[in-house]
């Protein structure tokens, strides 16, 4: 692949990343509850059989990640050169989600409702961002 091409790419895949979880994390933080688990349902196919505000406490927490997450790939994207080692910390943690997502799976399915249908889309898509941050990890010197 050529060099600009991959770095283009690069960016297209952290800045979708950093803006995916930027939002959701913004969202999940300061949206009310009904608005939180609505969302949770039509984004990740969860089926919240909790009480509400004990979800949001979780919600919460996950989302301050989620925005951290989401800051650490935007400056990636903004400056891939300089901080592509960042980079790794971004594909450590994907893969990261990518192992509790399968291994995980049959806990998730009883207590979140979450299907093998609504599953296979956001291990392809994780599986498909982290094969491409580092097949288009930018080189030191590029």
């Amino acid at each position: 692949m050529q060099q600009n091409t991959s770095l283009k790419l690069f960016r297209f895949i952290a800045w979708f990343a950093s803006i995916y979880h930027v939002v959701l994390g913004l969202l999940g933080t300061f949206g009310n509850s009904s608005f939180v688990v609505s969302l949770v349902n039509k984004v990740y196919g969860i089926t919240v059989n909790i009480d509400p505000d004990l979800f949001m406490s979780f919600a919460r927490f996950a989302g301050s990640y989620m925005i951290a997450f989401g800051l650490m790939m935007g400056l990636i994207a903004k400056n891939p050169i300089k901080y592509r080692r960042f980079a790794w910390v971004g594909v450590a943690l994907i893969i990261i989600r990518l192992f509790d997502r399968i291994v995980f799976f049959k806990a998730l399915q009883s207590t979140l409702n979450i299907s093998l249908v609504n599953s296979l889309p956001t291990i392809i898509v994780i599986s498909l961002m982290a094969i491409g941050l580092v097949v288009c990890m930018p080189k030191d010197n590029a």
